[in-house]
Order: structure tokens, then sequence, then C-alpha cells
């Protein structure tokens, strides 16, 4: 178990949040009962204003160019990814379209019938702009070459998904961290 103390980290861009450091270890499998801990902390008074415990890796940080959100990539295991985006104003967690949602958009972009049967799956951030993310997915079938992978972009203050590609090409180069 990772326990952070909220000085002992990163300060955002802006100077007034601290988002804990992690130690050098988060890159290694991780039991599935061990986690870390979210904080977001005041820098100017040291309160901490948001708190989240989860089973993390290959944890990626990135304030947007507001800094009205932070971003944090993590996956566990190395199958599927997931994004974490706290609103900074409100101090609490978006939420994001789930993996089911968008794999049945996915399908229906791709054409696929078969949509329960691609299990295995990653949807990795890319990038974010003010209050647009992108996201790249591929959805593949456990023991077959059948994948569904594309690209969508999040609208956070208008919770929507825009401009959504998918597609059925080969999805291996994204589906490993």
């Amino acid at each position: 178990t990772v326990v952070n103390h909220p000085m002992n980290g990163h300060f955002s861009p802006d100077g007034k949040y601290i988002f804990p450091a992690f130690d050098d270890n988060t890159t290694a499998a991780t039991d599935i009962l061990d986690y870390v801990l979210i904080e977001i902390t005041d820098a100017s008074t040291g309160k901490i204003m948001f708190v989240k415990e989860s089973t993390y890796r290959n944890i990626d940080v990135i304030w947007d160019d507001q800094q009205k959100y932070i971003i944090i990539s993590n996956g566990y295991m190395g199958y599927h990814m997931d994004t974490e985006i706290i609103d900074l104003e409100k101090m609490s967690e978006v939420v994001l379209p789930a993996a089911a949602t968008i794999r049945a958009i996915a399908a229906e972009k791709a054409g696929k019938e078969n949509i329960e049967d691609f299990t295995k799956y990653v949807i990795r951030f890319e990038s974010v702009s003010g209050s647009t993310v992108k996201f790249r997915f591929s959805f593949l079938v456990t023991y077959s070459a059948d994948s569904i992978s594309g690209e969508y972009t999040f609208n956070i203050e208008n919770d929507e998904i825009t401009d959504f590609h998918a597609a059925t090409d080969d999805a291996s180069i994204i589906m490993y961290p």
C-alpha cells in the first residue's frame, strides 16, 4: 500500500494545488487490494480538497491548459487504460462514458453485431484542450484478430461524446502500455 503525504508531491502549473508524488514502484503489477491515495491539496493552506483511493499503475498526471482539470491516466495489469478527470473548481470527479458505451458506439460505427464478444479493451487518454479531452480506443475479441479501434473526443462542460471515429483496423499496437 502506498500512502502519500500531500506535501510530498507536484505543484499545479499555477502553484495553487499539490498532487501527490508516487513511489518509483508504480510500474510494478499490484495486488488487487493495493491502492494509492489520490489527494489534491490547496498549496497555500495545506487543506486536502479531494481524496480518492484507487488501484493504479503507470500513473500519468496532466493539468489542462486552463488549469480547470487534472487528468489522471492509469491502467491495471496492462489490459485496459482508464482515465479520471478531476474538476478543480468543483473538486469532484468528472463522470466519463463507460467502456460499454464506447464499445457499443464503436461496434455500430464499424458495422459489428457481436459487440459482447469484444471483451478485451484499452481506452487511452491522448490529449486535452480546454474542456475537450481526446481518447484512443481498441476493443478485441479474446483469442481472435477481430478488433475495432478509433478515437473520440469528450466535451466535459457539455457532458457529451463528440467527433467519434471507428474502424476494424489492427488494434494490437495500443493494447499494452
